[in-house]
């Protein structure tokens, strides 16, 4: 709260200390997408949230990103293949990378079995849509937060989600 005198003077101060609270706490988020006019797009509408953006074409340059970056989540939007399957349960089985969300975001039909896969892997599996950027930042917004819960707490299954919450679809 300030007066409004206080407030004309110092505005530039005031909104910098804001600006600082804000994005004090911003967590890194990885998009994986080879198109790189969607990720950018995908990284615009996730900044705007409060989230810092890092976007990797390839899934050898997330794999580098992620072992030298400290990442609160990835993005898999990418056309789910052999190479991201076995990406992802490398990922899974190394104990610094276990407790990162990975979300994977796909244009593709997917199958029962591809998706009983994935959801071996991945905390959730959104499908593009008209309004499915909303779902990713949703999503990656729970995911966050229960992380940031759980870590002083120990709870959770491994992946970010705690025992009693579904596996979104």
């Amino acid at each position: 709260f300030m007066s409004k005198q206080a407030l004309v003077e110092n505005m530039e101060e005031a909104f910098g200390k804001i600006d600082y609270w804000l994005n004090r706490n911003a967590r890194k988020v990885l998009i994986v997408e080879d198109n790189i006019r969607h990720a950018q797009a995908l990284a615009w509408f996730m900044s705007s949230h409060h989230l810092n953006m890092e976007i990797a074409a390839t899934i050898p340059e997330s794999v580098g990103l992620l072992a030298k970056e400290s990442v609160h989540g990835v993005i898999l939007s990418r056309a789910i293949g052999k190479e991201e399957l076995d990406t992802l349960e490398m990922i899974r089985k190394d104990q610094s990378l276990a407790n990162v969300p990975i979300i994977v975001f796909t244009g593709m039909n997917i199958s029962k079995g591809e998706e009983a896969r994935l959801r071996q892997f991945a905390d959730s599996i959104v499908v593009k849509t008209a309004h499915s950027y909303q779902r990713v930042l949703d999503e990656v917004s729970l995911f966050l937060h229960v992380v940031s819960e759980n870590k002083g707490k120990g709870e959770g299954n491994g992946y970010g989600r705690p025992p009693s919450l579904p596996y979104p679809l």
